[in-house]
């Protein structure tokens, strides 16, 4: 019989389990540090905050809406291209859009995948063509009827209201 410490074999699997435990705690602890981290932020410019009529006319986007999803895990937001010309400028890759949770000052990325982030980018976007751009709502930071602001490039849309549906005319 080979020599062995245990003797009992419940010492054994108990001694396993610890270290198992271990791992998984070591394993959050190194994962949770990088879910906090976010873009810098510029400071807030209060006179940066833009009417609906002023993004369609200076940025050729029209919102349609705001809203959680995937089991609050997700904020929901759509746009509609009104000008392609205009909405190039804040469709491109190079653009790193991200949302600031107002009432707790949480910034909030665009997840990225293996497939690249979770947002439409066009080179050429299309007229009238609704597209998405999903952040992260860490760890369920923001609700319904929480106050938003969405960064898309120099684009700053302040005061959106999450589960917000926007009535507008298309056009």
């Amino acid at each position: 019989m080979p020599f062995s410490i245990y003797t009992d074999k419940s010492i054994q699997r108990k001694n396993r389990f610890a270290g198992f435990l271990l791992l998984l705690l070591i394993c959050g602890m190194l994962s949770a540090g990088g879910c906090t981290t976010a873009p810098d932020v510029p400071s807030p410019d209060p006179s940066a905050a833009l009417k609906e009529d002023d993004v369609v006319s200076r940025w050729g986007i029209r919102p349609v809406s705001i809203r959680l999803t995937g089991a609050d895990h997700f904020i929901d937001f759509r746009y509609r291209v009104i000008s392609s010309d205009k909405a190039a400028q804040i469709m491109t890759r190079n653009t790193k859009p991200y949302l600031i949770h107002e009432p707790s000052s949480t910034v909030m990325p665009v997840p990225v995948t293996k497939l690249g982030p979770l947002r439409g980018t066009s080179v050429k976007p299309k007229e009238n063509k609704q597209y998405v751009v999903l952040f992260n709502n860490i760890n369920k930071a923001a609700r319904t009827g929480d106050k938003v602001t969405i960064v898309l490039g120099d684009l700053r849309m302040e005061n959106l209201t999450v589960g917000q549906t926007i009535q507008t005319n298309v056009e």
